[in-house]
């Protein structure tokens, strides 16, 4: 895997929705208190607490880690998967979830749940040098945990991503996770055939 990188903790966001998805195989795993994430969809948002009031807005803002932390939360989570697949042990992959995370799934479910992807032998440790896109804006769900959907924007395959935090004791931890290898699709070429122009009189 390569991409070009770009150094930098600043998250962007896309104005579009992740396309391609159709192409792509996913890996997930989740805990029963979160809704389990998937790739990036018109419902991504579903879930989203609604926030009324100033004061139920300000309170939703300052539950959300600054730029900086979410970008080292996306990173650490697919590195972690990716140290998991190339030893085989995803104990620290499980201990980075929340107590539900680790409850609904054991090391032994979690090797089952990235199988595929394990026998692809892909090192992701390039995105640590790539900036997250963000697909829209960190979402509030109703239990309290933030979910962050996006891709890496790597070549040639992106990572696309949807995560699921919860704070415990202080700390952000795992609460699901998302999967997906996706092949970007070419951009529409539009045609550069100029409108033919009509003859000038004489």
């Amino acid at each position: 895997m390569a991409g070009q990188a770009r150094v930098g903790f600043g998250i962007l966001v896309l104005t579009l929705l992740l396309v391609g998805q159709a192409q792509a195989q996913n890996w997930s795993a989740s805990s029963k208190s979160s809704a389990q994430p998937a790739p990036a969809t018109k419902e991504q948002n579903a879930g989203t607490a609604a926030a009324t009031g100033g004061d139920a807005l300000a309170s939703r803002n300052a539950a959300i880690p600054n730029d900086y932390k979410l970008v080292m939360l996306i990173k650490t989570t697919i590195i972690a998967v990716n140290q998991a697949n190339m030893t085989g042990n995803y104990t620290l992959l499980r201990d980075l979830g929340t107590p539900d995370f680790q409850r609904s799934n054991n090391a032994t479910r979690l090797a089952e749940a990235f199988a595929s992807l394990r026998q692809r032998n892909l090192d992701l440790a390039p995105i640590l040098f790539i900036t997250p896109k963000l697909a829209g804006p960190p979402s509030l769900q109703q239990n309290g945990s933030i979910r962050l959907t996006g891709l890496i924007p790597s070549s040639p395959e992106q990572v696309h991503f949807d995560f699921a935090f919860l704070q415990v004791d202080g700390q952000w931890m795992l609460d699901g996770i998302s999967l997906a290898m996706v092949h970007p699709k070419a951009p529409i070429e539009t045609s550069a055939a100029p409108a033919a122009q009509a003859a000038k009189k004489r």
